[in-house]
């Protein structure tokens, strides 16, 4: 495999983490052909195999369990592209109820093959049979928890900075880690959301929902953690992916996370005699897997080489560059012209006070004339702050 591995044991803070890593990993069925059948009725065919992924995934989301998918004939023409539909349809779309949410909400599946003939044409079916960890009325239920967590949260209009910590200080401070095996809700959202009660698979697909519908770019991480399978997820924040370990954080609860937003480097520094590690056991070549296994997962989710650092706004400083200067005035423009094409806000609510210089509560020119004036003023010998600087200019 082309993960990269992580396996430190590093003395930290004298806090050690419980080996939580019960991971419902989904198990496949093998494969039977059929012969060639007859079929009345209308039935719409795939004409692509991504078209039939397509039909896959809608009929998953509705918690289908015997169904099939119709293609043309000549569309198959092996088990790769059996495969390949099987991996499409859990591609990631953006649609937090897609993509890794769904990949993680089977318990297991299988799949026969057949032709068939329908009004004298031929075509290609495949009958599946999936399980999942939930019913779609649970999901029905899960939804309608989901709008009420973000609400709760007060998710909307923060920075994903923000909508990242509030999500994972949910998780942490309000889902206990099931000691109950029995149940498959605990390896679900629903489990960790509802019930307040599920392991680590069920911690990681809540924080991919929640993030993934507030606009995040989320992803569940399997690996093992200890040496037990496990799973996490990881996020991004200003163009990089750090780990989250919600579960394990769950478990200490200290005052600072010991798991929140660490890169590759650092992930286990803080945690004694703890590790994960990216390498873990399925079967290899998987349709479902298909995507961890890919050569350039990680060119498209970079992980950081070490722990996010916040960035500190200073009144003029809208970058965060440690300096106010010209790129800070064409950002505060470039936001101006925005609000007022309607193109809405780019700036998080820390840039928006950082760039509100005249404290007229809300962005404009002025604002971006003041700290080009500033910066003149500054590169000619000028001393003092912006706030001073400006109240001088205004008497």
């Amino acid at each position: 495999m082309n993960f990269l591995r992580i396996k430190k044991i590093i003395a930290g803070t004298a806090a050690s983490v419980l080996m939580l890593f019960a991971a419902g990993v989904p198990t496949a069925f093998a494969q039977v052909s059929a012969d060639v059948i007859s079929v009345t009725g209308e039935k719409t065919a795939a004409d692509t195999l991504s078209a039939a992924a397509d039909d896959m995934r809608e009929k998953m989301k509705q918690r289908q369990e015997n169904f099939s998918v119709d293609l043309e004939s000549g569309l198959v023409r092996s088990k790769a592209d059996i495969e390949a539909i099987i991996t499409g349809s859990f591609a990631e779309t953006g649609d937090p109820k897609e993509g890794d949410y769904l990949r993680w909400s089977l318990e297991s599946y299988g799949y026969s093959s057949s032709g068939y003939t329908e009004n004298g044409v031929r075509g290609y079916r495949i009958n599946f049979t999936v399980t999942y960890n939930t019913t779609a009325q649970q999901e029905a239920e899960l939804d309608a928890e989901i709008e009420r967590l973000i609400d709760e949260l007060d998710l909307k209009g923060k920075s994903n900075y923000e909508i990242i910590r509030r999500v994972y200080n949910y998780a942490v401070y309000n889902i206990s880690y099931s000691e109950d095996l029995s149940s498959r809700l605990i390896f679900s959202a629903y489990g960790a959301a509802v019930n307040k009660d599920a392991v680590c698979q069920g911690f990681a697909q809540l924080i991919y929902r929640l993030l993934t519908t507030m606009g995040v770019s989320c992803r569940i991480i399997p690996g093992t953690g200890n040496g037990g399978t496990h799973a996490w997820n990881i996020a991004e924040l200003d163009g990089k992916y750090y780990f989250l370990d919600a579960t394990w954080d769950s478990s200490v609860r200290s005052d600072e996370p010991l798991f929140f937003l660490r890169g590759l480097s650092d992930f286990d520094d803080l945690a004694y005699n703890n590790y994960h590690s990216l390498e873990w056991e399925h079967t290899a070549g998987s349709p479902l897997y298909a995507d961890y296994d890919s050569s350039d997962f990680y060119a498209r989710y970079p992980i950081a080489e070490t722990s996010y650092v916040q960035p500190v706004y200073a009144i003029g400083d809208v970058n965060a560059s440690g300096a106010v200067d010209a790129s800070d005035a064409s950002d505060v423009l470039a936001e101006y012209a925005s609000l007022s094409t309607n193109g809405g806000s780019t700036f998080t609510q820390a840039q928006f006070t950082a760039a509100d210089v005249d404290g007229s509560g809300f962005i404009d020119a002025s604002d971006a004339s003041y700290i080009l004036m500033y910066y003149s003023f500054l590169s000619t010998g000028g001393k003092g702050g912006i706030t001073e600087f400006i109240q001088n200019i205004s008497r």
